[in-house]
């Protein structure tokens, strides 16, 4: 499968090892936030103000955060994709530990007054003698944006009290975040047609539903986004599109009061640090840089297509109207998808659903593959995965090289089919990055 003829080359570069167990996680989690505790540490006790420069304070932590960067991703992938519950559970465990430890590392005021002199030395001149000026810029941005992270976590703030208070506050945030995801995660409900009233999708899309255990001859749509979107897209029956866009609406009713607090608590945050609100200061370190501009650029997106969008409404109503002669019928958010396939189709006599019967897995991976070789003169070999290589015996691994010059690149999976627990929504990772110490990035590919 789009690979050069031959044996294929061994890779110079060993994959990643998804060899793990809970406690390995854990330990991982562990030992890579205690490094980075020993090196502020270190930062902050042979550095001064006075003495702060970019390469040593900036520097070692860069270092750091490049060197812990793939253990980083591969416990978030793992929490969301590793087939075993235990490693999951484990792994989305040490995740919080990570990101815990990163917020307790922009609370420390110590290390801060180091970051914030440096920011002030780029911004004036100083120590900046001999340094490229691209490379210069680039200091900057990064500086500025952990000066931002730090102010985020109410490192600017005066007084110890009033940095104890938002920490509180902070901490509050993200407990009752943690707290929506595990109301989405544990989501098990589902919605049960008959056959008929499954009418319009066909055989193949019907095998995405598990059958029914307890009432015969149905089907259990679950409210994952594939299987809304299946429905959305293909159920002639509006009654089954209306519980199913109306289910999946309303799913987690818990996380409505979580919510309310949590924009509350955002609002109380950015006041306490100065801004009129939360959204303020989100876009000062965003390129747009202020509420205002978002609100203008909404605004010029909705001038410039309102007329169009009425138009198109327009015809999707005409086509619910044909399907409904002498009723009076409202068009619903459950309709859109439908009655929009349905038009493509008709213009354009696109048929996704017949199409999609002529492109199997293997004909259309091999098709995208192909098409990126020629598009980036590069090359993708199809590898038999040792047993540590891979998370789950479904992945698809491949090592790539670049022909011009002749030389590796990186490794690529694909994990393609649903399975219990996993992540829902199609997705792209990248699971290492380009650096000096480990050169090859290792992105992977997700979805259902």
């Amino acid at each position: 499968m789009a690979s050069s003829p031959g044996t294929p080359r061994i890779p110079p570069q060993a994959p990643i090892s998804f060899r793990v167990t809970p406690a390995g996680l854990i330990e991982l989690a562990e030992t890579v936030t205690k490094t980075t505790a020993n090196i502020v540490d270190s930062i902050v006790t042979n550095i001064t103000p006075s003495e702060a420069t970019f390469d040593n304070v900036i520097g070692p932590f860069v270092a750091d955060e490049n060197g812990r960067f793939v253990h980083d991703r591969m416990i978030h992938f793992l929490g969301g994709q590793h087939p075993n519950k235990e490693i999951r559970d484990a792994a989305k465990k040490a995740y919080e530990m990570i990101a815990d430890a990163r917020i307790e590392l922009l609370r420390r005021h110590d290390f801060f007054e180091l970051v914030q002199a440096v920011r002030e030395k780029l911004a004036s001149g100083q120590s900046t003698d001999g340094i490229d000026s691209e490379l210069l810029q680039d200091n900057k941005v990064y500086v500025e944006k952990m000066f931002v992270s730090f102010e985020e976590n109410g490192a600017t703030l005066p007084t110890a009290a009033e940095r104890e208070h938002y920490l509180q506050v902070k901490q509050r945030i993200q407990d009752l975040g943690r707290k929506a995801v595990q109301n989405i995660d544990a989501v098990v409900d589902g919605v049960s047609f008959t056959r008929d009233e499954l009418k319009g999708l066909t055989g193949d899309q019907l095998k995405r539903f598990k059958v029914d255990e307890k009432v015969d001859d149905k089907y259990v749509v679950t409210l994952k986004d594939p299987d809304v979107q299946a429905i959305a897209q293909y159920a002639s029956n509006e009654e089954t599109r209306r519980q199913v866009w109306l289910a999946s609406q309303n799913k987690c009713p818990e996380n409505a009061q979580i919510h309310r607090e949590v924009f509350l608590l955002r609002d109380e945050s950015a006041r306490m640090l100065g801004y009129p609100d939360h959204a303020t200061l989100r876009t000062k370190a965003a390129m747009i840089g202020t509420p205002q501009a978002v609100d203008d650029f909404l605004t010029r997106l909705e001038e410039q297509t309102q007329a169009k969008s009425d138009e198109d409404l327009a015809i999707l109503r005409e086509m619910k109207a044909a399907d409904h002669p002498g009723i009076q019928s409202k068009f619903y958010g459950w309709d859109w998808k439908y009655y929009d396939t349905l038009r493509t189709k008709d213009e354009l006599s696109i048929d996704e659903s017949a199409i999609s019967e002529y492109f199997s897995l293997d004909h259309t991976l091999d098709g995208m593959l192909k098409f990126n070789e020629r598009l980036y003169g590069i090359k993708f070999e199809r590898l038999v995965p040792e047993e540590d290589w891979i998370w789950h015996k479904d992945v698809r691994m491949f090592a790539v090289w670049s022909e011009q010059p002749e030389e590796f690149i990186g490794y690529l999976y694909c994990d393609l089919f649903p399975r219990e627990g996993r992540f829902s929504h199609f997705s792209h990772f990248a699971l290492d990055q380009v650096r000096s110490l480990h050169p090859r990035p290792s992105p992977f590919i997700t979805s259902h």
